[in-house]
């Protein structure tokens, strides 16, 4: 959505990016998300309350239209928050916890001037992609001992750090992935 928005925006997060002749369409990605609410709404019979944009692609600029629409949330990837608190990437242990609990498993709110401000939460990343490509072939009581192993590891360490929260672990998953080995 960022893209269709302005492919200059991929600088952003990318520097280094090849980007292509300027494309801006921000009509376009403001009817899309009009049009994402008026599915849901034919589905569910009720407005939305959040989304995750096509690959997690944020962006400043979309805030406004996304909040607009109604939307009291997205969800983006732990990649891109890192990028934003000046970090390569979250540290992990040798069990793949997340060194910075406080900072990944916590809202973030933005907003587009006065506008309604919107949380953003960001996905953990390593429990996300075992969910979505691995855990398939691991027997179902050993994936979810895993699984919850995981998200208590993430409770002890945010109570040893005395992080108030509020906290959330964010497993989102590509609709396509979970699928894949049915």
């Amino acid at each position: 959505m960022p893209l269709l928005y302005a492919t200059d925006l991929d600088a952003v997060g990318d520097p280094a990016a090849v980007l292509p002749q300027r494309f801006s369409y921000p009509n376009d990605a403001i009817t899309q998300v009009q049009k994402a609410v008026e599915v849901y709404q034919d589905h569910y019979g009720r407005d939305p309350r959040g989304m995750w944009p096509a690959e997690g692609a944020v962006a400043q600029e979309i805030v406004k239209f996304v909040a607009d629409a109604g939307f009291k949330w997205m969800a983006s990837g732990e990649g891109v928050l890192a990028k934003s608190l000046g970090l390569d990437a979250f540290t992990r242990d040798s069990s793949d916890i997340v060194q910075q609990p406080d900072d990944l498993y916590r809202p973030y709110y933005v907003r587009d001037g006065s506008g309604p401000q919107v949380a953003v939460i960001f996905r953990d990343l390593r429990i996300s992609d075992l969910i979505g490509f691995e855990y398939s072939g691991t027997p179902a009581q050993q994936a979810a001992d895993d699984l919850v192993g995981r998200i208590e590891a993430i409770r002890t360490r945010l109570q040893e750090e005395g992080s108030p929260g509020p906290h959330l672990v964010s497993i989102i998953l590509d609709g396509e992935n979970a699928w894949e080995k049915l």
